[in-house]
Parts: C-alpha cells; structure tokens; sequence
C-alpha cells in the first residue's frame, strides 16, 4: 500500500508547472500588447495631437477691418495681429458671402482677389469702387510640424466686413462765414455712416486733425476764448477735409484734400458799429466792430469851418479805442469813425449832448482849505488859500483835485466857488454888466460913480471876448443847474446878471447909493418907464432917490441894497432873469434888472417874473421880496460855515485841458511862445501856451 501511494505524486505536479509557464507567457504577452499600444498613443500624441493643438490661432473677437484710400486708386487694408499666427489669407469677392466649388472646396466662384500675407498685417488691394456689394475676409493660419507631414491649421475667428467699399469722399462742400458772430457754417453731402474729417494747418503748412463732424452743417467758432483762436494779421488757417465711412466690421478711411483758407479779413464785414461809454465827468470813449480795411480814423465835425476834422489814426491791428477826454458842459458834439481804403466800408457817427462836469473848471476856495493828498483825507499836504485861483482835474468823495505847488492834492468842493460858464457851459447865458459897465439904477436913473462904471471888486472878471468869470458856490452851482435845466424844458434860458459879488463892491455900491439919498432925481425924462408910474409928487415937493426907491419910506434901503454881508458876497446868491432859448430876448418884467426901487418888489410880479420864480422855488433857491431877479440859497448859508469874501477873484493860474497845461493871466490870455518863471520854477511855453516836456 506505501508503495503504491509514493509513484503517483510526481505526474501531478509536471502538469501544475505546465500551466504555470502558460500563465506567465499569457502576461508577458499582455505587457508586450500593452506597451505597444503606449508606444502607439504616445506616437500619435506626440507626433499629431500635440503639434495640431500648439498650432491653434486666432484673430481678436471683435475687431474690424480699416481701409485707407491711396491717392492711386488703390485700397490699403489693415488688420489687427493675429494670436500665434504665421501668415494671413486676404480674399475679395463679390456679394455677401464667400461661394465655394463643389469640387474645390478652397476656391470660391466670386472671388476678386485673393493674397497670401506674411511677417505684416496690412495689404494693397485694387481698387474697390465699383458700386457693388462686396465682402472682405481675413483668415489666420499656423504651420506646423508632425512626425509624418507638414500641416496648416486655420485659425478659429474670422475678420469679415461687407459693403460697396466706395472711396469716402466729401461732396459739395461748401462755406459761408458770418462777420457778426466770427462763425463760419459749412455744408456737404454725406452718406450713410459717412463722417467728415476736418483738417487744419497754419502758416507751417503742418497738417493736425481737428475733429471729426457729423452734423450736416456745422458751425466752427472764432474768437480768443473758441475752438480756433482769432488769426493775427498775415496768418491763415487752410481747412482740408477728409472722411471715412465706419461700420460694426470696418473703417474705411478717404483722402484728405484742401478745402479753402481763411484769414482775420475773412470775418471782417462792412459795417462799423460804433458804441459810446459814459465814463462820467463828459468823458466819453469809443469802440468800435473791427471791419475791412486798412485802418480807422477818428474824426469830429467843426462847425465853424463845416468839414470834419481828423484827430487820430488808428493802426488796423491797433486797439479800436478813443476817448474823447473831458468835453466842455452842455455841449453840442459830432464825432465819427472811418474805416480807411475803398473797402465798402460806411463811416459811423455819434451825435450827442454833454451834461455838467466841473473838471477843468476854474474854482476859487471861499475860506482857506486842507489840501488832502488823497481822495481818503488820509494825509494834509497843506492849505490853499481862500480867493486862490485852481483847476479841476477830477472829482471824487466831493473833493476837487487840483495842482498844489509841484504835486496835486484834494480840496473840499463845497467851499468853492466854480466858474459857471465853464461848469454849466450854454446852459445859461451870462453878462456881468458890473466888470464892463453897471446897469444899477434907480428905477432909470443913473447912480453917479456907480451906473455905467466897472464896480469897485470886478476889474478882473472881463476876459475879454466877452468871456467872464461868473462865480458861484459849488453846492449852489447844482442847485442852479437844476433851474435851468427846468427853464429849457420850458423853452427859456436863464441869463445870469450876477453872481458872486466881492464884498468891496456890495460896500462901495451901498456907499455910493446911501449918499444919494436925500439928493433930487435929476431933470432928465425918465426914458424906461411911463410917467403914470411915478410917484406923485405935490407941488413944490422934491422927489428924491429915496422916495423913488422905498416908495416913500415904505421900504427901507437894505432891501434894496446891503453892505458887506450880501449874500451874493458868500457866492450863494444869483442876480438874473428868463430869455427865450431861440433867439436870446429877454421875457417883459416889471421893472429892468438892478432896478433898485420898490418897482422891482415881488408884489408887482408879473406873469414872466412869477414864472422864474417858480422855476428857482423849485431848484431850492429862496427869494428876496425887493428884487424879483434875485435868488439865494439859505440851505447853503445853514449848513456850511461860510465867510463873506471881500476881494475879487481872478482868472490868473494854471489852467488844464486835454492836451495839457497853460498858464492863464488875469487877462485872460495864456503866456505863448517863451520861457518864464512862475512860483521859482521855470517853463517853456509852445506856440499853443502849453507847457513843453
């Protein structure tokens, strides 16, 4: 049985090593299988997938296409850089669409044209215009390598646009300047998402864009503070215009080409508009529309001579300015602006009247003053002296400023007297019979020593040419404007017998006059007034001065005539009466002027004499219930601490105009043509009077 048993086992396990080879072959083979079929994907990877995906390109999402116009008809294309790519496919076909062959799917039946674009990104096409519809492409292709072939992979977005491509061009451009606003509105056809390209050099000849446009007329503004800065003479700006034609897929870009040219004379017109400014003072200046021409020049008409006289010229280029300076008070003036060389140009006139202004009138200060040295009263140069003759030279914080020695200084106006003729100018009249020959009577009769005489104190008033100092306080001065201003209204003029009346002559006229008194009139007819009018006198009664002038004692002398203390000796009273403004005659009173007798008294008012009166009333002025002519004002003598000047006045000082300074005696003549010394300094005068550098 144990022998049996052992020779059995060893058969069993030959088979078990038999299947165990098998197995082993079978994985080994699988291995091998495996491994090759690694080999074989890697190969494929390596070899196509992985240079076909590292070939993958593109163009940028949503860019477009630009077309530039070449001045030779041909068509420049431009396009963005492609992403990873080595060259470009450019294609022009007819139509909306690329159409392919059916045995070709890489050709197209509609293609115009086709190029092949490497290392750039811009072509020349031909010539594009030909009124069709038209699509342009622009694909993006790599190269690359595999283990078995070269390959080309397009890219994944394609640049398109479609369209007629026509050259964009600006038709019937057109222009039309405006001289009054320096604008310029230009005009032009355009088409469907056509822009127009405006274009400017200067005088360089460099060529900037300027800005695109897009309304059909624009409108381009001139001027310092616009878009185009107003040209200088000589200089030009040359507008050349451009267009392009832009849609979602392309810009097609047109030709620039010269428009037109414009200089400053292109927005100058003919019409010279003048304007005037009041400065105050009567200082008057003029501007004017800068218009055509080679210049401008200011003229004023002369009456006397009835011509224009020319004043100043001014440059074309030079500022279109003039001032008239300070013109005399209430004054008559013509002045016109010319635009020289035959340009079509009118002249333009001003016609106008002037107001008060006491600049470069002559004052005399009633007490003596503080010269201030400014308009501030902040610092006292000195004093000018009561009855000392100045000049205005400007007003401010009612000071006058006046040449004081070397310099100039301030002075308090309501304590001066001013010339009225030169202040109020025509606005009244004026004849100071007491400087030339005294018209004081006694109702008609002569007051010997007095009547026909200069009176004592007005020796310096006659100017000669029967020009006359007629002064009056400035405040007064005002108030007296104010009447007559009134008075034209009504057609009237006030004509001014007296005005401030130097206390020696109130004196010397009282003097006189009270010794008369008590003497008989002389045996003379009585020439001016009927004898129905005069007292009656009993037989063998004398009529005397006195009873003629205070209606026998019904008046007394004072109010006919007072000493020193008359009002009129303070500068605040006026001696006139009403004349027609038309021809100068005189209205009826009821007595002459300066009649010193009771004839005169307010009473015996007339119609004409109630009319002046009221027309003073009404000014501020106060009566004197003797003398219908005389008015005064009390406000002044309230008011102000005023003092009676006893001496006269005089012409003699500086005088200033707009030209300059003259030296004026009592006479009233100005020193001409010689050299002098005034105050230990020397001047030169011209021909003119005027002071030489």
């Amino acid at each position: 049985m144990e022998s049996n048993t052992g020779e059995q086992n060893p058969p069993r396990r030959r088979h078990t090593s038999l299947k165990r080879r098998k197995y082993t072959q079978a994985i080994v083979s699988c291995l091998l299988l495996v491994l090759l079929g690694a080999g074989i994907a890697m190969l494929w990877y390596f070899g196509i997938e992985l240079p076909f995906r590292e070939a993958w390109n593109t163009m940028p999402q949503g860019e477009m296409l630009q077309l530039t116009q070449q001045e030779d008809g041909t068509v420049r294309l431009q396009w963005p850089q492609g992403i990873n790519t080595h060259y470009y496919d450019v294609l022009v076909a007819d139509g909306e669409q690329l159409i392919a062959q059916e045995d070709a799917p890489d050709t197209y039946v509609n293609l115009l044209y086709r190029t092949q674009i490497r290392g750039a990104t811009s072509c020349i096409l031909p010539n594009l215009s030909t009124g069709e519809r038209m699509i342009i492409e622009v694909h993006s292709y790599n190269e690359y390598d595999t283990f078995f072939s070269q390959k080309i992979r397009p890219g994944e977005v394609v640049l398109r646009a479609t369209g007629t491509f026509e050259a964009p061009v600006v038709k019937n451009l057109h222009w039309e300047p405006d001289t009054d606003t320096d604008t310029l509105t230009l005009g032009y056809d355009l088409i469907e998402n056509q822009v127009c390209q405006l274009l400017i050099s200067l005088d360089d000849g460099a060529q900037t864009w300027c800005m695109d446009l897009k309304d059909s007329n624009p409108v381009l503004h001139f001027g310092s503070d616009q878009t185009f800065p107003m040209l200088e003479y000589g200089q030009q700006y040359t507008f050349s215009f451009g267009s392009y034609i832009q849609t979602d897929t392309y810009l097609h870009q047109g030709i620039a080409y010269e428009g037109f040219s414009v200089s400053r004379e292109t927005f100058l017109g003919t019409e010279l508009n003048l304007k005037m400014e009041d400065e105050g003072l009567n200082n008057y200046t003029f501007t004017w529309d800068e218009t055509k021409g080679e210049g401008y020049e200011v003229q004023k008409w002369n009456d006397s001579t009835e011509s224009w006289t020319p004043l100043v010229q001014i440059a074309r280029d030079g500022e279109r300015f003039f001032s008239t300076g300070y013109l005399e008070s209430y004054s008559d003036h013509r002045y016109r602006v010319v635009a020289l060389g035959d340009q079509g140009t009118e002249p333009r006139e001003l016609e106008f009247s002037t107001g008060a202004t006491p600049v470069y009138s002559t004052i005399w200060p009633l007490v003596d003053l503080k010269v201030y040295g400014d308009a501030d009263r902040m610092e006292v140069l000195g004093t000018a002296e009561k009855s000392s003759t100045f000049c205005v030279l400007d007003m401010k914080n009612d000071l006058f400023k006046i040449r004081y020695g070397d310099s100039y200084g301030w002075i308090d106006s309501n304590y001066c007297m001013i010339n009225l003729p030169e202040f109020l100018g025509d606005l009244c009249s004026y004849n100071i019979t007491n400087s030339v020959k005294s018209i004081f009577t006694v109702h008609g009769y002569e007051i010997p020593g007095i009547t026909g005489t200069v009176v004592e104190g007005y020796e310096k008033v006659a100017l000669g040419r029967s020009e006359q100092l007629v002064p009056l306080l400035y405040p007064t001065a005002l108030k007296l404007e104010q009447a007559a201003t009134a008075a034209s209204r009504q057609g009237y003029r006030l004509k001014i017998y007296d005005a401030y009346r130097p206390g020696k002559a109130s004196a010397n006229v009282r003097e006189v006059t009270e010794a008369l008194l008590e003497q008989p009139l002389p045996e003379t007819t009585y020439q001016n007034i009927p004898q129905t009018e005069m007292p009656t006198v009993a037989e063998g009664e004398i009529l005397t001065y006195e009873r003629l002038m205070t209606d026998d004692g019904q008046y007394s002398i004072n109010y006919f005539i007072s000493g020193f203390g008359s009002r009129h000796n303070y500068g605040v009273a006026l001696d006139l009466t009403l004349e027609y403004a038309k021809n100068g005659r005189e209205l009826e009173m009821q007595s002459a002027i300066h009649d010193l007798s009771y004839y005169s008294v307010l009473r015996r008012n007339k119609e004409n004499a109630d009319a002046l009166s009221r027309i003073m009333k009404d000014a501020g002025f106060a009566t004197l219930v003797s003398e219908w002519w005389h008015f005064q004002d009390d406000d002044a003598i309230d008011t102000l601490e005023l003092k009676a000047l006893w001496s006269g006045i005089s012409a003699e000082g500086w005088k200033a105009d707009n030209t300059g300074w003259r030296y004026r005696r009592s006479s009233g003549s100005y020193y001409n043509d010689c050299t002098r010394t005034i105050d230990g300094v020397s001047y030169t005068f011209d021909a003119q009077g005027y002071v030489t550098p």
